[in-house]
């Protein structure tokens, strides 16, 4: 099994690590499921950076004990800041598309997860895929590889999204480090990891 989790530092023009390895690997389709994760209200303002980094940790240390992410053979992940809601993730799960079909259920499952589980009832989540008919170059739900058109999507109207720089972010990620004393200098705010069984 390859489990990597490394910086994504390409152009959105070419084609993403993940996909290129989907694809060397026999994969064929994937279901592309976005999923935001976040906290409450009542608690945006109390977590840290590094608290929603050990929750995400947790979240992917935990995929092997957790039916749900039986057939996930990847996944894509950034954290964002704004002002409104103050640190979440933005990110996309892979399956293997011979195997899960209901890519509404499963953002669901991953989020409702996220929420009650990992978080222990301080979380929240959005899942994109219930309202994915709203997307004008959809990138999400079951993506061919071998068609162009779906692939170009997954990869310029998604995965570019997840893997672009993001000043705020960095400027938060510093001020929170200062805060609590460490350098934020080598905390990472995007990444991507393979699943292959």
């Amino acid at each position: 099994m390859l489990n990597q989790d490394l910086l994504i530092n390409q152009s959105t023009t070419n084609q993403h690590p993940l996909i290129e390895s989907l694809k060397q690997n026999g994969y064929k389709r994937v279901l592309a499921i976005r999923v935001d994760l976040g906290m409450r209200e009542e608690y945006q303002l109390s977590c840290s950076f590094i608290e929603l980094q050990e929750y995400r940790n947790r979240l992917w240390n935990n995929r092997r004990h957790n039916k749900i992410f039986q057939h996930c053979i990847g996944w894509i992940w950034k954290i964002e800041y704004t002002y409104e809601c103050n640190y979440h993730y933005h990110c996309l799960f892979l399956y293997d598309a011979d195997f899960v079909q209901s890519d509404v259920f499963y953002g669901d499952e991953i989020g409702e997860y996220w929420a009650n589980t990992i978080t222990r009832g301080k979380g929240t989540y959005y899942n994109c895929n219930r309202y994915k008919n709203q997307y004008k170059r959809l990138g999400i739900g079951k993506i061919n590889l071998n068609d162009a058109e779906e692939l170009d999507n997954l990869n310029n109207s998604v995965i570019s999204y997840l893997t672009k720089e993001d000043e705020l972010i960095r400027d938060a990620v510093y001020q929170d480090g200062a805060a609590i004393g460490i350098s934020a200098k080598n905390f990472r705010t995007s990444g991507y990891s393979n699943n292959f069984s």
